[in-house]
């Protein structure tokens, strides 16, 4: 990806805020397995999990 000089952004704030949004998108791409593995550990361990594990185990 280019990068953008400051006079660039303001010249063409609609492309900044394009390729902001873009970095933004991929960051998030990056970052969502760690996320979405950490996420879900932390709803395994919720109470309400356990009751719902007891639950279908009845």
């Amino acid at each position: 990806m280019a990068t953008m000089e400051p006079v660039e952004l303001d010249a063409d704030p609609v492309g900044a805020a394009s390729m902001l949004a873009f970095a933004a998108l991929q960051a998030v791409e990056q970052d969502l397995p760690e996320y979405r593995s950490s996420a879900l550990g932390h709803l395994g361990r919720t109470e309400e999990a356990g009751v719902t594990s007891q639950l279908g185990e009845s």
